[in-house]
Parts: structure tokens; C-alpha cells; sequence
């Protein structure tokens, strides 16, 4: 399970669900909103997002 609260502190993340945003609100037709967004994309993209990322290398 994905932490949200954790992945809305990534400012990466962010850029990505306002892009999301911008794309599923033109889709709608009107502005459907940051949490409509958030919730789709970590539901749909975020698993697939975090595991593209290169790993934190550990001291």
C-alpha cells in the first residue's frame, strides 16, 4: 500500500498529479480538483512511478 500523506511531500510527485490534473480536466471539461487528481493518479500511476525511480543509496 502506497503512503500518501508521504508521497504528497514529494514536490516530484506533485508535478505529477498536477499534470495528471491538467490532463483529466480537459478531458472532463471542467477543473475536476488537486484531490480528485491525487487519488486517481496514486491509485492508477503511483506504484509504477515509485518503482521507476532510482533507489536511495543507504551510508
Amino acid at each position: 500500500m502506497v503512503d500518501k500523506s508521504r508521497l504528497l511531500q514529494d514536490k516530484d510527485v506533485l508535478g505529477e498529479i498536477n499534470r495528471h490534473k491538467w490532463l483529466q480536466s480537459e478531458m472532463a471539461g471542467h477543473d475536476i480538483g488537486f484531490d480528485e487528481a491525487a487519488d486517481d493518479w496514486i491509485n492508477k500511476y503511483s506504484s509504477a512511478w515509485l518503482a521507476s525511480r532510482p533507489k536511495p543509496k543507504r551510508k
